[in-house]
């Protein structure tokens, strides 16, 4: 059974280590480090023998797009996380209408149903004697329904979760993340859920078990071995992936590298960047 390729899941591979990826698709393979062990390495093939397909993640597919010609020989899906692109917790990424304009580029060139739409992580903090958020009610609402006209039938959603290198780094920016009540944290999911569905687009939550018990939400599979399988007309794992609770995963092979290739957004929230270029996380 060939693998499905996510790429990745640990960093921004299409926006930052594109040629890295592209090396690695001409000699064959890619050496991958266990995030765990890093001692321990193994060698992926990319030949397209191997792969049945690629899952990519990203916030600006800019040089991907540029690049498309590259994967001809591979089915593709893509993950693409947009926001209100908040300047504090997500700097550098682009404005809604660049991703909305990439996106309309994706869609065009393979269709919809391989557009997974990300509205995630939605997260809260206290600034002074306000609280303020990284969700926009209006920036939402506009990307539903403009993705929705594109045909897009699905928005992934999730709450921050506050591990203590959230919290760290955000404190060290002079501010402290509020943890949603059970009520609050419902509330917004149902706003949430009514928009999307005014646009035609089921809400999905990802790692975040409560959120499954909003009427209308469903669990994200962002590696859907089944919906692969479907697509692409030919069986891939539908074995368990998950990676963290509340994770509908099925199997695949994450390329990425947390500290060889550290995604260039430096996102506030973020727990997988060490490099933190911003907000350096030196909690022993």
């Amino acid at each position: 059974m060939r693998s499905v390729i996510s790429a990745s899941r640990r960093t921004d591979i299409p926006a930052f280590y594109l040629p890295w990826l592209l090396d690695g698709i001409h000699s064959g393979s890619v050496r991958v480090a266990n995030p765990l062990n890093r001692a321990q390495t193994k060698v992926v093939s990319l030949r397209p023998d191997d792969v049945a397909w690629f899952v990519f993640w990203s916030r600006n597919y800019a040089v991907w797009l540029r690049n498309r010609e590259q994967f001809a020989d591979y089915r593709c899906a893509f993950h693409f996380t947009i926001t209100a692109a908040n300047e504090f917790t997500e700097p550098g990424v682009p404005k809604v209408e660049v991703a909305i304009a990439q996106a309309e580029s994706l869609v065009t060139h393979f269709g919809p149903e391989r557009f997974f739409w990300r509205y995630d992580p939605i997260i809260y903090w206290r600034d002074a004697d306000s609280v303020r958020t990284n969700h926009d009610e209006a920036a939402f609402t506009r990307l539903c329904r403009e993705l929705g006209a594109m045909g897009v039938t699905t928005c992934t959603v999730s709450i921050a979760a506050l591990y203590r290198k959230t919290v760290t780094r955000m404190a060290r920016a002079g501010v402290v993340p509020v943890e949603l009540s059970s009520d609050a944290r419902r509330v917004l999911v149902c706003g949430l859920r009514d928009i999307a569905c005014a646009y035609g687009i089921e809400l999905r939550a990802c790692c975040t078990p409560d959120l499954l018990s909003v009427s209308g939400v469903e669990q994200a599979r962002c590696i859907d071995g089944e919906l692969l399988t479907r697509l692409g007309g030919e069986r891939v794992s539908v074995a368990s992936g998950s990676t963290r609770e509340g994770c509908g995963c099925t199997k695949s092979v994450d390329i990425g590298d947390y500290e060889q290739q550290p995604c260039g957004y430096d996102c506030v929230y973020c727990y997988a960047n060490p490099s933190g270029r911003r907000f350096r996380d030196v909690t022993p």
